[in-house]
């Protein structure tokens, strides 16, 4: 397949603008095969109502969709956004937008005074202008938008999952040669398929045909089982290949169905029934509070362990979306500061709100504990302090957390102006529909 590089442009002509009222998408184009733009233009601006505004769209795509921080293959592309009188062809206002920082918290990039609103003529056209685009030798032959996943397969596993569950509870005779595996979730029995867990998780890959497993189902009784668990797994997370020695598995002499028993003592029985219809049927439901143990970060945390990249990306994307200037402080100190490519994301997310955040009750709190943290950190470097802090499991996580934060509160000055003009901020962005 041949590539050539070109540049390209994208008209859209309106009319009849004086009876607009809503702002106007247009539908997307490309400037790559899987690289989707839209454009916005808005008549009059609510916080500029002088002026009409004109934004450049990114439509992300599913690899970018997958993480908060800067899109890069946006950053190669030149854009020059315009408006202009169609009939005389005259130009009324161009703009060039920052295409190096497109991600999802700032999907539009653009101007809110791409003219005077009261300089509109009744029919415009709005257009793009690239730099490059790629021009190539086949035709391109998926759907678009690409086929979703069948609802009505995702049911039926889904049903497929709750039938197994009643059929190997009532020791029924139909599907149980296949629910070949039983996890034990405090007081409940779950039942699966192994081959589809294998298929979906390389946790349980690893699990079913790893050599320990064999040796397992080998021994009748308890003692041999846990040897061959303990012959089999290291506690080193940096030679058992992230497997959690916390799920024990062994051979239910009493249930001949039953080819792996599995103990999960740090996770709801929701929680990981969820998890498994997630490997079921591809979806998921996240619950909207803590109140029923499906919130992305119940996911993410089991995701991970069970190594189910595909899950913990979502559930990393879903809790990202879902922070707000009241609740990231506790997100980031208390549930994400281990994980070190969600905790870098959710301290873009602090930089970028700031104002917003340290007007909350907590703030005063946070910045107590930074400077706390930070001069018993400083104690510790040199010598004079106790090194209790940094000993305990991940406090040192804790204390880059209080680093970062002081040292941009000293870099910004963190007194900003609250009357501070919009447009000198990074917000010739448009943050409406984020």
């Amino acid at each position: 397949m041949t590539t050539i590089n070109a540049e390209s442009h994208f008209e859209f002509t309106i009319d009849n603008v004086d009876t607009l009222k809503d702002p106007v998408f247009t539908p997307p184009f490309a400037t790559d095969y899987d690289l989707f733009w839209q454009l916005k233009f808005t008549k009059t601006f609510p916080q500029n109502p002088d002026y009409s505004a004109l934004f450049l769209y990114a439509i992300p795509t599913p690899e970018e969709k997958k993480t908060y921080a800067n899109w890069i293959r946006r950053r190669d592309y030149t854009a020059a956004i315009s408006i202009k009188d169609t009939e005389n062809n005259t130009h009324l206002g161009w703009f060039c937008p920052r295409t190096d920082r497109f991600s999802l918290r700032w999907k539009g990039q653009g101007t809110k005074r791409i003219c005077r609103a009261d300089t509109l003529p009744e029919k415009i056209t709005i257009g793009v202008h690239f730099n490059r685009t790629s021009l190539q030798s086949t035709f391109h032959n998926n759907p678009l938008p690409p086929e979703p996943y069948p609802e009505e397969l995702a049911l039926a596993w889904g049903r497929q999952l709750e039938i197994t569950q009643q059929s190997r509870c009532n020791k029924e005779s139909n599907l149980q040669e296949v629910a070949d595996v039983k996890f034990v979730v405090e007081d409940r029995d779950i039942f699966a398929h192994s081959w589809i867990l294998e298929e979906r998780s390389e946790y349980f890959r690893g699990l079913f045909r790893g050599r320990w497993i064999e040796t397992t189902r080998k021994n009748d009784n308890k003692k041999d089982e846990d040897e061959s668990v303990k012959q089999g797994m290291n506690d080193d997370p940096e030679t058992n290949n992230g497997i959690n020695t916390s799920s024990t598995t062994t051979t239910d002499d009493k249930d001949h169905l039953t080819k792996y028993t599995i103990h999960v003592p740090d996770f709801h029985p929701t929680t990981f029934y969820a998890f498994l219809q997630f490997l079921y049927t591809n979806t998921i439901h996240f619950a909207e509070d803590d109140s029923t143990p499906t919130t992305p970060y119940d996911m993410l945390l089991i995701s991970d362990k069970y190594l189910v990249t595909s899950l913990r990306d979502i559930a990393k994307m879903q809790l990202i979306e879902n922070l707000t200037p009241y609740n990231v402080m506790e997100i980031l100190l208390k549930k994400v500061r281990s994980y070190e490519d969600i905790r870098s994301e959710v301290m873009v997310y602090v930089k970028d709100n700031i104002v917003e955040i340290e007007k909350t009750s907590v703030w005063k709190n946070i910045i107590h504990m930074c400077d706390e943290g930070v001069r018993e950190a400083e104690e510790i470097e040199s010598g004079e302090g106790s090194d209790d802090f940094l000993r305990a499991g991940d406090t040192s996580d804790y204390v880059e957390i209080m680093n970062e934060l002081v040292q941009f509160l000293r870099e910004q000055k963190i007194r900003l102006s609250h009357d501070k003009d919009p447009e000198d901020a990074p917000m010739s962005i448009d943050n409406s529909l984020i």
